[in-house]
């Protein structure tokens, strides 16, 4: 029989799919003509047993989804078909899963921040990152299983230099895990303080080109910070956009209380807009604010002390963060700028499209000749390089650098800004 022919749909069933050998033609034939029809859209997965179900995903997952032989519409009807699978049973194919022999090291975590716990780990001889979704007694744990299960099965298959590679998942014990590479580099901003040097705009040309690969596939970041672009060991070093998908799983737990506000598109602010939900262009006002926060070397809006009074400004007020001064010092030069302002303008159709913020930014980074002013030394290591300082003279010599850069803030927020230790983290 031709693994050409297509059979009929209505005299094929599903089932059929696990009694035959993934890697025959046979198989191959089935898949395409259950596929290649409408037939598909109508499969119901409830009727599925949960025996059945485990053993579709699984092989949907390794007889499809990794085959290069499959036209990308099979593969896409497929995907359909193990998303609805996994959302209805909790289920995610074996291959995903990182059950044995992974494990945490020591007995407290690495960070605590936002929607997830961090610990540094071990799997299969490497180190590896293990984060933990943060559950509380009273949450909802079915309902975000549920989500877990479908907005992750995506991740495995993310392949890009600028994304932050997804080795699997622990889903046998709450919390839910997320397993990654260890970046023994840390974040952007912890990277930038200890290699004061370094050309922050190549770097953030390489958030850029991640986030366009994102959003071609169609996944919506929703967390777009300087915590979460880490920095991989390469020479030279690359930035890698890390916990995408996250706010969409997590985002009905914490509503607004766990939300990055610094970042935050006005939008998502807005009663009755998409109920907290990040899209595509609230990305790109996030990135704008990154770029700010990693040229600047502080978070947006640090100045501000309360996220309701944040908020309440940037949606009521259209407030956003006032050029710099010293904008030249820092690489923000008038196009720079412009294009940062027209990220973050408060009409989404307005925004820039990700490919007029790649083009800007790689011509920035081609004459990247920034002068590397005091505040950028915000550890004692990068300090101790440049200004051979260290200890509580390196920190003296940090605080008052600061107080030295022109932000463009007026006198009241000056003001509050001074009562802050430096150097800060973000307020959220």
């Amino acid at each position: 029989m031709s693994s050409t022919t297509l059979l009929d749909p209505d005299k094929i069933s599903w089932q059929q799919l696990l009694t035959v050998d993934p890697n025959s033609d046979q198989f191959l034939q089935l898949a395409k003509s259950l596929l290649s029809s409408d037939k598909h859209r109508k499969f119901n997965v409830s009727r599925l047993s949960r025996k059945e179900a485990a053993q579709l995903a699984d092989v949907i997952d390794t007889g499809i989804l990794q085959k290069d032989t499959l036209p990308k519409n099979v593969k896409s009807a497929a995907f359909g078909i193990l998303r609805r699978i996994s959302g209805k049973f909790r289920k995610l194919p074996q291959s995903y899963l990182l059950e044995d022999g992974l494990s945490k090291e020591g007995d407290i975590p690495f960070s605590t921040r936002g929607f997830a716990t961090l610990w540094k780990g071990q799997y299969d001889g490497n180190c590896v990152a293990i984060k933990m979704l943060r559950l509380g007694p009273e949450d909802d744990k079915v309902k975000i299983a549920t989500r877990f299960c479908k907005e992750v099965l995506l991740w495995p298959y993310l392949h890009h230099p600028n994304v932050l590679p997804v080795r699997g998942f622990s889903i046998s014990t709450c919390p839910l895990a997320i397993v990654t590479p260890w970046m023994e580099n840390g974040n952007i901003l912890e990277y930038t303080r200890k290699h004061p040097a370094a050309n922050r705009m190549s770097l953030l040309v390489d958030v850029a080109n991640g986030l366009r690969y994102l959003h071609r596939v169609g996944q919506i970041h929703g967390n777009i910070r300087g915590a979460n672009v880490l920095i991989s060991s390469d020479n030279p070093p690359r930035a890698c956009l890390a916990d995408f998908g996250l706010f969409a799983i997590m985002f009905d737990v914490f509503s607004m209380t766990k939300v990055s506000v610094n970042w935050t598109a006005p939008e998502i602010f807005t009663p009755g807009e998409r109920d907290f939900k990040p899209t595509f262009a609230s990305d790109i006002y996030a990135l704008g604010m990154l770029i700010y926060e990693v040229l600047t070397g502080r978070s947006p809006f640090f100045y501000k002390r309360t996220k309701a009074e944040l908020a309440y400004q940037v949606v009521q007020e259209n407030k956003r963060p006032p050029r710099p001064q010293d904008a030249e010092r820092l690489g923000i030069t008038k196009p720079v700028w412009d294009m940062m302002v027209t990220c973050w303008d408060e009409k989404v159709s307005a925004r820039h499209q990700i490919e007029s913020v790649i083009k800007c930014l790689a011509e920035a980074a081609k004459v990247w000749v920034a002068d590397v002013p005091a505040f950028y030394l915000a550890s004692e290591t990068g300090i101790s390089q440049v200004m051979g300082l260290k200890g509580e003279e390196a920190q003296s010599f940090v605080d008052e650098s600061y107080k030295g850069v022109d932000f463009g803030l007026d006198r009241d927020q000056l003001t509050i800004w001074e009562d802050i230790p430096c150097p800060v983290e973000s307020i959220v």
